[in-house]
């Protein structure tokens, strides 16, 4: 065989393992989530306000269709730079290359420009990510809609995660080919935002929600280490000198967020929060949110792997046996156990550890009950992380197939809450860290990895010794 036809061979090779991992089984299915994630990156956009003589709100992602407020005559968006930013990472996250085509891959890194612009002109007079408001028609914008209600002045809900929400969707911009002459230019402001993080990072190297709430909460820490592991990337990507620092930063916060784990309860399970007085709140499962959908996190944001058995695998196997159904309880597969919220980021954390019959179930849930159209009960959270949980979908062993039908009778937007405002109770508790065991993939996948990786292997050697 001459050099050049195994060089081709071994690109063949490539390319077929390439759809082979992408198993979302017929071409049917695979067309399907496609449409799915096109269908959802156009709803994240079409959020965005875009008008460039309004300067002040350019840019602002809009929490869903419908205005949160009405003050008078005057309806009002919430901006919220964490939900926006969740939105962002699954749209940029998702799979680019054979799903979105060019065009709408560029309008997704225009808008995430427009998106770090307005988040980082408009922060609080000490230079943290406030909430905003912009009214409907985007001629007016403000922090304070409502003097002396706590949600609608001058409001953050929790800084660490807007924090890492600005540093995570700045690296994702970049990964995905954004211009280096846009980060360089905004450096040393993403960089504040990144010194604000690590200022909230606590002696135990856990972050607080607030400067004024030292409660360390298992979500927020979850994001804020994805948030510095990004800032290290991008850092490294443009050429910044700081790559090291904010590596350092994350990997102390990664120890620090095991030590939520507690192997003592329910057979091990990561606790919801900690406090200074050294108390930690068990997730019992007693409410959805914020006692069972926080033993996620770590694997939705990357912490740890979603083949840790201990730490992911069977975090999800506890929130699919406690909420099944049964005695009484809500599936939330198929129910909103936390109305009117969805949650597809339990259905994207399913899918990630291959809890395939669940995850599937949620699907299939939200397609028949919110598509196609993405009424007023969905928002741009939802999107985001409905978008990652399709696109794990389209390339995992998980498939499922559905069609689009029509939608429930719209209902307003619910603006949703991150963490109750006041702490809650604590329990002193002494958390063990325990090291993870991988579990085994499906005897499928593991083929497809085993006959791609030798083949690879072997047609690199051949084309090496013909090079010789």
């Amino acid at each position: 065989m001459v050099q050049g036809s195994r060089v081709l061979l071994l690109h063949a090779v490539v390319a077929a393992c390439v759809v082979l991992a992408s198993a979302c089984g017929t071409a049917s299915e695979c067309d399907l989530y496609v449409q799915d994630l096109n269908t959802l990156t156009n709803y994240v956009l079409a959020r965005q306000y875009t008008n460039a003589s309004l300067p002040a709100t350019f840019g602002a992602i809009r929490l869903g269709i419908n205005p949160g407020v009405y003050i008078g005559d005057v309806a009002w968006f919430n901006i919220n730079p964490y939900f926006s930013g969740l939105a962002l990472r699954g749209i940029l996250q998702q799979t680019w290359d054979g799903v979105l085509n060019a065009t709408l891959q560029q309008k997704v890194l225009t808008a995430t420009e427009a998106w770090i612009d307005f988040t980082l002109n408009h922060l609080s007079p000490d230079g943290y990510p406030w909430d905003w408001w912009v009214s409907a028609d985007g001629t007016n914008d403000t922090s304070c809609i409502g003097p002396g209600v706590a949600l609608q002045c001058n409001h953050a809900d929790s800084e660490d995660s807007y924090l890492a929400m600005i540093l995570g969707v700045s690296w994702l911009y970049k990964s995905r080919g954004g211009s280096t002459q846009f980060i360089s230019q905004r450096l040393s402001t993403i960089e504040s935002m990144a010194d604000k993080l690590v200022a909230l990072m606590d002696s135990d190297n856990l972050t607080i929600a607030l400067r004024s709430y030292a409660i360390k909460y298992t979500m927020d820490n979850a994001e804020a280490w994805w948030g510095l592991d990004g800032m290290s990337k991008l850092e490294t990507a443009v050429g910044g000198s700081r790559a090291s620092f904010f590596q350092g930063k994350a990997d102390a916060l990664r120890a620090a967020i095991l030590t939520l784990y507690n192997a003592n309860y329910g057979g091990g399970r990561w606790k919801y929060f900690k406090d200074n007085n050294d108390g930690a709140g068990d997730c019992d499962g007693s409410v959805f949110y914020y006692r069972a959908a926080p033993v996620v996190w770590p694997v939705i944001f990357g912490v740890v792997a979603p083949e840790s058995q201990q730490y992911a695998v069977s975090q999800v196997a506890w929130i699919n046996s406690r909420f099944d159904g049964t005695n009484g309880t809500l599936n939330w597969s198929v129910e909103q156990v936390d109305p009117p919220f969805w949650w597809p980021a339990i259905t994207y954390s399913a899918v990630l550890t291959e809890s395939c019959a669940r995850g599937v179930q949620s699907y299939n849930t939200i397609k028949s009950t919110v598509f196609p159209s993405l009424s007023a009960s969905w928002s741009v959270p939802d999107a985001g992380w409905f978008a990652l949980a399709v696109d794990s979908m389209y390339r995992s062993n998980c498939v499922s197939t559905t069609s689009p039908v029509s939608t429930p009778t719209p209902t307003p937007t619910p603006t949703p809450t991150k963490m109750p405002v006041t702490a809650p109770p604590t329990t002193a508790s002494n958390p063990t860290s325990i090291v993870a065991a991988p579990v085994q993939r499906p005897a499928s996948s593991q083929a497809i990895n085993r006959f791609c990786g030798l083949e690879i292997v072997f047609l690199s050697f051949l084309v090496a010794s013909a090079l010789i």
